[in-house]
């Protein structure tokens, strides 16, 4: 499914805010990043939770 693109935007900022960078072999990657990359699927689900609980209704925004 595809989102705007401010929607993805604000959920990594959010996603980054609430958790610490992660740290792979000494270098700080965005837990966004890491997360999207390593495990699309959770990504996915913790994505569509954010949009819940923030009354988005990406069917009305999709409609736009």
């Amino acid at each position: 499914m595809y989102y705007k693109p401010y929607l993805i935007r604000e959920f990594n900022k959010w996603l980054d805010g609430v958790y610490s960078p992660v740290n792979i072999a000494g270098l700080p990657y965005y837990v966004s990043y890491v997360l999207k990359t390593v495990d699309p699927i959770a990504y996915n689900e913790i994505f569509n939770n954010w949009l819940d609980a923030q009354g988005i209704d990406i069917d009305k925004i999709e409609g736009e």
